[in-house]
Order: C-alpha cells, then structure tokens, then sequence
C-alpha cells in the first residue's frame, strides 16, 4: 500500500506528485524513487529508496537561508536524487 497512489497534490519542488502513506513519487516512477522530503527553518532534508538499485540516499543540510524558492533549497537534495536514479 505504501506504493499505491492515494492522494495527488502540487508539489514545490516536483511539480504534480502522488502520495502513498506519506511517499511521494511522480506518476509512473514508484519503481525509480520513492521518498519524500523534509523541510523545517533552516534545516531541509530527502530520504528516497530506489527500487531498482535497493540503495537509499539520505540528504540532510542545515544552511537554509531562504525558502522563496524550493527548487533552489532542495538543489543538492534533488542533483543527488537525479544521479541515483541513472543507475
């Protein structure tokens, strides 16, 4: 049930998502990457597994200066997201 799609929403970094128990993942990828990411003031974080792979990245960073724009706050996060999901 974790990777069945329950609930869509806009997402502020991936645009439209779907959520599975609290994971997101684009249509069609539940079996690229499944995670989801996290954001407090300061501190922002992603947690995905890739199916394919059976590895997991963690990114966790506490330099967050400004949350205008999320795709900027989550750049490290996301770049690290795109490279393990060539694999």
């Amino acid at each position: 049930l974790i990777m069945t799609p329950h609930a869509t929403r806009q997402h502020p970094v991936f645009g439209d998502v779907e959520y599975g128990y609290g994971l997101l993942f684009k249509k069609g990828e539940e079996k690229i990457q499944i995670g989801a990411l996290g954001y407090a003031p300061g501190f922002a974080s992603a947690c995905y597994f890739y199916p394919k792979t059976k590895n997991q990245v963690i990114v966790l960073s506490n330099m967050v200066e400004s949350t205008e724009d999320f795709k900027t706050v989550f750049a490290v996060h996301t770049e690290f997201m795109r490279l393990m999901a060539i694999k």
